[in-house]
């Protein structure tokens, strides 16, 4: 019975440390102006920084987000296998 929960610690340790990690940064900027007698505009501006990583690789995904329209501004992978290390944007 011990023998079975430590095999069984062991598999959950290892299956814990496999697990990607997503980090998720940017900044907003929203403008309202009710321009007096006229009609009233809002202005909106996001920028946003997606990060997956799981053991030596890296995707990192950066977007601008103006009004409804959302552009791809940058994308980047990087990995290392062994002692090379292999980067693509």
């Amino acid at each position: 019975m011990k023998k079975l929960i430590a095999l069984f610690a062991v598999t959950t340790l290892a299956s814990t440390a496999a697990m990607a990690g997503v980090a998720l940064s940017g900044s907003a900027n929203v403008s309202y102006d009710d321009d007096g007698s006229g009609a009233s505009a809002t202005t909106y501006d996001a920028d946003l920084v997606v990060t997956g990583t799981n053991g030596a690789t890296t995707l990192t995904a950066g977007y601008d987000i103006d009004g409804t329209a959302m552009n791809t501004t940058s994308a980047v992978l990087a990995t290392t296998i062994g002692p090379v290390t292999i980067s693509a944007d």
